[in-house]
C-alpha cells in the first residue's frame, strides 16, 4: 500500500501556522494494515475450523448410518464357541450384515431381570460384537446373527438374555468421543481453551516465535542422544505448544519422561496431565516414572481398568 501526501497542511494562511501530520497519517495506515491482517486471520481461522467441523459431521453421519435395530424371536448360547446366536424376526440383506460386521460393531441385547417387587424388568445391556450371520434356506437373506461375547461378559448377563427381544448397535462410545472432539474444537476456536492463543498457533504456525532452548546442566537419563536432549530443552522453554514427531522406537517416551522429571525437579508441586489415544503409551510413561527412586512422584491412572496394562494398575 502506497500513500502519497504532502505532509505540511496549512491551517490558516492569516495565522502563518503549519502543522506536520506525517506521524498521524502513518498511524492511520498502520491501523488499517492491522485491521486487514486481523480480517485475513479470522477468515483463515474460520476456514480451517470449518474444515475440521465438516470431518466431525461426516463421522457423525457414518455413525448414524451404522445405527441398527433388529428384532429376534429366538436365542441360543454356544458356550464352547462363546457366541450367542439369535434368529431374526425379519431377515436382513447381505448388505445390511456387512454394514454391522465390517468392522464388527458392539451391540446391546434385551435382558430380563427379576426386581425386588417380583416384577420382571427389561433392559438393553452390552454383550459383544456381531461377527457373522447365517443365510436362510433360499440363500438370499440373513436369518441368524452370531454375537461374539468373549470372556468379558458376566454369566449373569448371559443368563438374563431374553428369549425374544431386540439387539441394537451400541455406538455410545463413538458418539461420546465425537462430542468431546466437537466441544474441544469449539473451545479452541473461540479462545475458551486453557491456552486462548492456541487457535492462532494452529492457523498461523509460521507466526510462532522461535524457541530459545533452556540450558539443562544435568539430564536424569544419561542415554539421551543430542536430538533428544535438544527436544527436552526446547519443550521446557516453550510457552504455547511444542510438537515432537518421530516414528516408533526413536525415544519419544524417553523424552517425555525426561521432561516430566525436569519439571518436577524445578516445580515439585506442579500437576502434569499425560494423555494419549493409546493406553499403552500412558502406561509406559507412568511405569518409567514410578521406577525412579531419587524422586517422589505421585501418579494417578484414570481409565477403563480392562484396558490398563497390568504393571500400571498400581496407580
Amino acid at each position: 500500500m502506497e500513500i502519497k501526501v504532502y505532509p505540511i497542511v496549512e491551517i490558516d494562511p492569516n495565522l502563518r501556522r503549519k502543522s506536520d501530520l506525517t506521524d498521524l497519517i502513518y498511524k492511520i495506515w498502520e491501523k488499517e494494515e492491522e485491521v486487514k491482517n486481523e480480517i485475513e486471520n479470522n477468515r483463515a481461522l474460520a476456514e480451517t475450523f470449518e474444515q475440521w467441523q465438516s470431518v466431525i459431521d461426516i463421522e457423525k453421519e457414518i455413525i448414524k448410518d451404522q445405527k441398527s435395530i433388529f428384532q429376534y424371536q429366538q436365542k441360543f448360547y454356544n458356550q464352547q464357541k462363546q457366541i450367542v446366536i439369535v434368529t431374526l424376526t425379519k431377515p436382513i440383506s447381505v448388505e445390511d450384515l456387512e454394514k454391522i460386521t465390517s468392522p464388527p460393531l458392539p451391540i446391546t441385547i434385551s435382558t430380563t431381570k427379576q426386581s425386588s417387587s417380583s416384577r420382571k424388568k427389561s433392559k438393553q445391556l452390552p454383550i459383544g460384537d456381531i461377527i457373522d450371520g447365517e443365510k436362510s434356506s433360499n440363500g438370499e437373506l440373513i436369518e441368524k446373527l452370531h454375537i461374539s461375547i468373549g470372556d468379558f461378559c458376566p454369566d449373569q448377563i448371559i443368563d438374563s438374555i431374553s428369549n425374544t427381544g431386540k439387539i441394537e448397535t451400541d455406538l455410545q462410545k463413538e458418539e461420546s468421543e465425537i462430542e468431546k472432539r466437537r466441544k474441544a474444537l469449539r473451545e479452541i476456536r473461540y479462545g475458551d481453551s486453557e491456552n486462548p492463543e492456541l487457535s492462532q498457533v494452529i492457523v498461523n504456525p509460521s507466526d510462532v516465535k522461535l524457541i530459545e532452548p533452556i540450558l539443562i546442566r544435568q539430564f536424569f537419563n544419561q542415554q539421551l542422544d543430542e536430538s533428544q536432549k535438544k527436544a527436552v530443552c526446547k519443550a521446557l522453554a516453550t510457552e504455547e505448544i511444542f510438537l515432537i514427531q518421530g516414528p516408533p522406537g526413536t525415544g519419544k517416551t524417553s523424552v517425555i519422561t525426561e521432561i516430566i522429571r525436569q519439571i518436577i525437579k524445578q516445580y515439585p508441586n506442579d500437576k502434569i496431565l499425560i494423555s494419549s489415544q493409546s493406553n499403552v503409551a500412558v502406561d509406559n510413561v507412568l511405569t518409567r516414572i514410578s521406577g525412579v527412586e531419587s524422586q517422589e512422584i505421585k501418579c494417578i491412572r484414570i481409565g477403563i481398568e480392562e484396558k490398563i496394562e497390568e504393571n500400571a494398575k498400581q496407580f
